[in-house]
This record gives C-alpha cells, structure tokens and sequence, in this order.
C-alpha cells in the first residue's frame, strides 16, 4: 500500500476531532508519542518534544536559521510535489493549498503548531522526497524522528495555544496570540485561588522577572489535608514547553506563598518545582513568583 494525499488529509481531520476533551497532561504527551503515516501506510511514532522558538537559538534549543533555512527549502519541495497533483486530484490539491496558505505549515517550522499540523506536515515532507533526501542512511522510521529533532519544536505559548485551539477557544493566527502578556495582563492574575483551577495558567511575567516570560497549563491539584480552601501547600501537576527544561514535559509545582498584597510581588504567587515528581524527576528546585490567570475567553 502507497499512501495517498487524501490519507494524509483524511488522518488530518480524524486527528483535529480526536483531542477535544484531553487534558493537558494528555495533550503533552500527544506531542511525545506522536503517530505520522510513512510512506507505505505504515505508523511510525515520533517524539516531538524539543524547545523552538521563532528569533531566538541556543541554550539547547533548536537553532533558528536551520529551522527558517528549511521550512523554506521544505515549502520549495512540497509545492513542487502537489503541483503534480493538481490536475489529476484536484480535489486533494485545494485541501493542501488551503492548508499551507493559512500559514499552518510555516507555524510547524516556528514552535507555534498543534500535533496535528505537525503530523501532517511531516507526513507531507516525508510524501515528497525530503526525508529520504537528508537521511539517505536511515530507516523511514529514524528518519522522521530525526528531522523533528534537527527541525521541529513548540515552544511554551505554541504549546498552551495548541492546547486551547484544541478546545475550540483559538483560531489559528500567523502571529503568536494570544501572547503570554494578554493571559496575565493586570485585570485577570488571580489573588483568590479557585475551587477548580484546571485549565489555569501560571505566568512567569514582568516585572517579577528580567525580561523573562513563560506560561504552563495546569492540568489539575491536590489540596493539603485539613487546609480547607487553604491552598498554601497544594500541589499543582502541569504541562508545559520548557527551554530551561529540555522541551515539553509534565511538571508538579508547589504552592509556597499565598499572593502579598503590596511589594515588588503583589498579586504574585510564590512556588516551587517538586524534586522527584514529573518529568525529568531530577533538576534543580527553583521558587518562583509567577501569576495565576484562568484560561482565555472562547473566541479569543
């Protein structure tokens, strides 16, 4: 069996309507076990767990002008195979353009896509030639996990925005929004824990930060026994894209410090990554002030 574009767009669909009720934990290791159809219909896994973010290279991340270097020369391969197709199906072609002109297949190549554009993306590239261009030595298999490696990430708002176009909240923009800023602008940090604060985020912002910014998904909570609505103690498991960490990973965080009302951390909440817990199980505690905010209004 050889494997057709309207495989790829039918795998495409299934895949988008598949996810809508996963949690966070879920949608993170969506990425790290990812299935794409090889060539011969085969299902091969890939994990796609690296750090990318669009300006930026180093510290462990993937370097940005390979990544920009080959969504270009990819895009070059790709509308040359499809313009093959437009004639005999032309059906399947509209689909693609369709696709590549709303700017998902550049947003693979940014750190910006949901599983399923990268699936799709990479079962495309795979159709067209590339994979066995670049790795000409290895298996279908290792190849494609290769070129995630060297070539695609998500970084930590592609990953929580992914998260919620999952949900049907987003819309898919070219330009990174809602940004980590519009979550935890001053009008929606939370001084008041909720009762139920799954789907919240914590938000690493200035001016607790130098110039820093992240976001993580908390997927769910344990209160400390015999705290009430206390949730000084609270343990908190969360999903997140990490650069410091090494990608996406599942973390649990601690609750240290309710929110001071004056100061340099006002409306802050003080916390810790949990020694032992998540992924990876060793790594160094850090505390930190970050801003708890609910998720993004629908429509967004």
């Amino acid at each position: 069996m050889t494997i057709t574009l309207a495989d790829l767009i039918a795998d495409h669909r299934e895949d988008q309507a598949t996810w809508p009720d996963a949690r966070p934990i879920s949608f993170a290791r969506w990425y790290r076990n990812k299935f794409v159809l090889g060539r011969d219909g085969t299902w091969h896994s890939v994990d796609i767990h690296k750090y990318r973010m669009n300006g930026t290279s180093g510290g462990g991340r993937i370097d940005d002008s390979k990544a920009k270097a080959e969504f270009r020369a990819a895009n070059r391969d790709v509308q040359k195979f499809l313009r093959g197709f437009r004639q005999s199906h032309p059906a399947e072609y509209r689909s693609f353009r369709t696709w590549i002109d709303s700017n998902a297949f550049r947003r693979v190549y940014m750190g910006k896509a949901p599983p399923w554009d990268v699936a799709l993306a990479l079962g495309l590239v795979n159709l067209a030639g590339r994979m066995a261009s670049l790795y000409r030595a290895q298996s279908e298999p290792a190849a494609l996990q290769s070129y995630c490696d060297d070539f695609i990430g998500v970084d930590c708002s592609g990953f929580v925005n992914s998260y919620f176009m999952s949900k049907g909240r987003y819309r898919l923009r070219t330009t990174d929004s809602p940004s980590i800023a519009a979550y935890a602008q001053q009008n929606r940090r939370l001084q008041a824990f909720p009762g139920v604060p799954d789907d919240h985020v914590f938000c690493w912002m200035p001016p607790l930060t130098r110039g820093f910014r992240h976001i993580v998904l908390i997927d769910g909570w344990r209160r400390p026994p015999g705290r009430d609505n206390d949730p000084v103690g609270a343990r908190l498991w969360t999903a997140q894209s990490s650069a410091a960490l090494g990608g996406i990973m599942v973390q649990v965080y601690e609750i240290l410090e309710a929110p001071p009302t004056r100061g340099a951390n006002r409306g802050a909440w003080k916390g810790r990554r949990v020694a032992g817990v998540g992924d990876p199980t060793t790594h160094t505690i850090i505390d930190n002030w970050v801003y708890l905010a609910p998720p993004m209004p629908n429509g967004t």
